[in-house]
């Protein structure tokens, strides 16, 4: 469980003024097994999480301007980011072919929490008192996950001299990014351009790492 502030404002403008105070939580928990014998390894893990920003927000950027605000109950109407979880798996194995020939091999995937200050963003910000061109607002964001897979090798080639190569690819998604998208403003009654941050992006990427190494 955690507790966070964050006020920001000019002196003299409202514009692009971010406040808030957060109670985010978070649980995990993990479980790994793993097989030795004389020559080979071989292990597989399993990891659940779950997370909950605590946060409440209106579905569109207005609070006092919001058609039938209450001053007396103002998050009225609010509503409340729900909560994320996520199971992620590996397996790995390792392999002494021979005295000098190691290989070994892993592949899974696995999770993180979004950054909580794009989660809160703009949480309290009416946009009457902001420039939506500049502005980012925050929404409930999940998780973001990546998975990887990689094969290694270790090679003895003389006394003290060694060769590591890994073969490894990786693909992240739900990854998080700022987008510019029309929603229906309810005061002015028509759609506006809002700019938010959402779990909508990707990256991937593979490649070949090779070490030589000396010990004297």
């Amino acid at each position: 469980r955690g507790k966070l502030a964050w006020y920001s404002a000019s002196l003299v403008s409202q514009l692009e003024s971010d406040a808030y105070r957060g109670s985010p939580r978070r649980t995990a928990a993990f479980a790994d097994y793993e097989i030795r014998g004389d020559q080979v390894t071989v292990g597989a893990g399993l990891r659940y999480d779950r997370f909950s920003s605590g946060a409440s927000r209106p579905e569109f950027p207005r609070i006092s301007t919001n058609p039938g605000f209450n001053p007396a109950e103002p998050s009225a109407g609010f509503v409340r980011d729900r909560s994320h979880h996520r199971v992620t798996p590996r397996i790995y194995a390792a392999f002494q072919a021979t005295p000098a020939i190691r290989v070994s091999g892993a592949a899974g995937s696995t999770a993180q929490i979004p950054d909580l200050a794009v989660v809160y963003a703009g949480v309290n910000t009416d946009l009457s008192v902001t420039n939506a061109a500049n502005q980012t607002f925050g929404t409930d964001l999940g998780l973001e996950r990546a998975t990887f897979a990689q094969l290694s090798g270790h090679f003895d080639l003389l006394p003290g001299f060694a060769i590591d190569g890994t073969v490894w690819s990786r693909s992240d998604a739900d990854l998080v990014v700022a987008e510019i998208g029309d929603e229906f403003d309810p005061l002015r009654q028509v759609p506006a351009a809002i700019r938010r941050y959402r779990n909508s992006g990707s990256a991937s990427g593979k490649g070949l790492d090779l070490r030589a190494s000396h010990h004297f």
